[in-house]
């Protein structure tokens, strides 16, 4: 099913995404909006901390991503009109949802492109310079780390910042599977603009996970060794694919876009990696490039894009 009205997201700019109109309306209808966003959530939303805001002041709501509804419940609770950064294209021109996300106010970004990218950072600023908050998912797709708390942000928040002043709200979510209850807390507000890009990123990411470690702690029992499987790194896989098709999709190419995280600069393992496809091993070198073998038959045994490849069926 294609989603019929929805395809101007892809292609508009910052010229005609939205009007000073439309912003007005949504103002105007956002606290009803949010009651039936949260009649929607199927999950039991839990707002655990909500600092004071102050009125009409715009806002870079800056929050985690980890399971299908943290889109819908952090806008049931934010309390004001924030329009959503919105990368899922598959999503956007297929699921249904969509259509409750463009009555809000999104904006669409593809984020294998770099231009594209660009213009919706241009979109954004432009609701912040005309008083209207937008709600980001600064780790890009979900965090699907077993280790990481919270991924390195993206840098676009830290730049909104810089260029309009708005301060930045870190918003934590954590769904407890057992309970299907879905916990969110939300930070102080943050001027990261004294910073530079990488030390502003970095007090982010940390605040972010430091909610989501408080969530972790106060929401979950310890498991015991002996309950796990012979592969729990499968299992936590599993487990992560399963919460992507709690929505349907349409694509195999999703997961391009889907598994994108921030770099930053950074070398990832595949990148490492790479170089061991180029080295002729004989009996001379076994002995050092055998371990390095072995490692990256692991790394590619728990990679989640091709775990989520091979299951794309299943």
């Amino acid at each position: 099913m294609n989603n019929i009205g929805l395809s101007s997201l892809e292609t508009n700019n910052v010229n005609n995404f939205t009007t000073i109109n439309g912003l007005k309306i949504r103002k105007a209808m956002n606290k009803p909006f949010r009651y039936i966003l949260k009649k929607a959530t199927k999950g039991n939303t839990i707002l655990e901390r909500y600092p004071k805001l102050e009125k009409d002041q715009p806002y870079i709501f800056a929050s985690t991503h980890s399971h299908t509804e943290d889109v819908i419940s952090n806008l049931s609770i934010i309390d004001r009109n924030a329009y959503v950064l919105i990368g899922t294209t598959d999503q956007v021109r297929h699921n249904p949802q969509m259509y409750m996300a463009w009555a809000n106010g999104m904006i669409y970004v593809n984020r294998l492109d770099n231009n594209n990218r660009n213009e919706a950072l241009k979109k954004m600023q432009w609701l912040l310079d005309n008083g209207t908050s937008v709600l980001v998912f600064v780790e890009g797709g979900y965090n699907n780390s077993e280790n990481l708390l919270c991924q390195r942000p993206f840098p676009g928040v830290y730049r909104l910042n810089v260029a309009t002043g708005a301060k930045i709200v870190p918003i934590a979510n954590f769904l407890d599977p057992d309970t299907n209850n879905i916990y969110i807390r939300v930070g102080d507000p943050m001027d990261l603009s004294i910073y530079n890009k990488k030390i502003a990123l970095d007090v982010l990411r940390d605040s972010l996970a430091t909610m989501v470690y408080e969530q972790i702690e106060a929401h979950t029992k310890p498991l015991k060794r002996a309950s796990l499987s012979y592969d729990p790194h499968l299992d936590y896989m599993e487990a992560r694919r399963q919460e992507y098709f709690k929505v349907n999709w349409t694509s195999y190419e999703a997961w391009k876009e889907e598994l994108t995280v921030y770099k930053g600069g950074l070398t990832f393992p595949d990148e490492v990696w790479n170089f061991i496809d180029k080295v002729d091993i004989n009996e001379k070198n076994a002995k050092f490039y055998g371990p390095v073998l072995a490692r990256k038959y692991r790394e590619n045994k728990y990679s989640m894009d091709r775990y989520m490849q091979e299951k794309w069926n299943k």
